[in-house]
C-alpha cells in the first residue's frame, strides 16, 4: 500500500508509459502476495483480482479493453517487463477461485496477451 502512495507522489514527473510500467510491477507483487495467502485466509479473491487488473489497465484506457489498438499497446508494454511472467503465474493461481465469469474471462485474456516470454 505504501508503494502505491509512493507511486502517486512520483507520477507528476513521469510519462504515462512510465507510470503504467511502475503500476504493473507493483500489481504483480500485490497479486503474488495475495495469491500465496489466499488458500489460508478468507479473502474475497474476486475483489483482489478485479482491483489488481484495474490497476494494470490504465484508467483512461479502461473502456477501450476490446480495441485492437489498446491491446497492441498493452502487449508492447508488458513484453518489455521481466516480471510479466510473474503476473501470468499469479493470475493462473487465482483463476480457479474466481467466481465472477466476466472477471475470469478478462483474466484469461490477460494470460493470452502474455505468451511465453524469451
Amino acid at each position: 500500500m505504501f508503494q502505491m502512495l509512493d507511486l502517486a507522489r512520483e507520477t507528476h514527473s513521469l510519462s504515462a508509459h512510465e507510470v503504467g510500467v511502475r503500476r504493473i510491477y507493483l500489481v504483480a507483487e500485490m497479486i503474488e502476495r495475495l495469491g500465496v495467502v489466499a488458500a489460508d485466509r478468507e479473502l474475497d479473491i474476486d475483489t483482489v483480482a478485479r482491483e489488481g487488473l484495474s490497476l494494470i489497465i490504465w484508467p483512461r484506457e479502461r473502456v477501450e479493453w476490446e480495441t485492437a489498438d489498446w491491446q497492441n499497446r498493452s502487449i508492447e508494454t508488458m513484453l518489455t517487463l521481466r516480471r510479466a511472467r510473474s503476473v501470468v503465474t499469479a493470475l493462473s493461481y487465482l483463476l480457479p477461485n474466481i467466481r465472477d465469469a466476466e472477471l475470469r474471462g478478462i483474466m484469461v485474456d490477460w494470460m493470452r496477451l502474455l505468451p511465453s516470454l524469451p
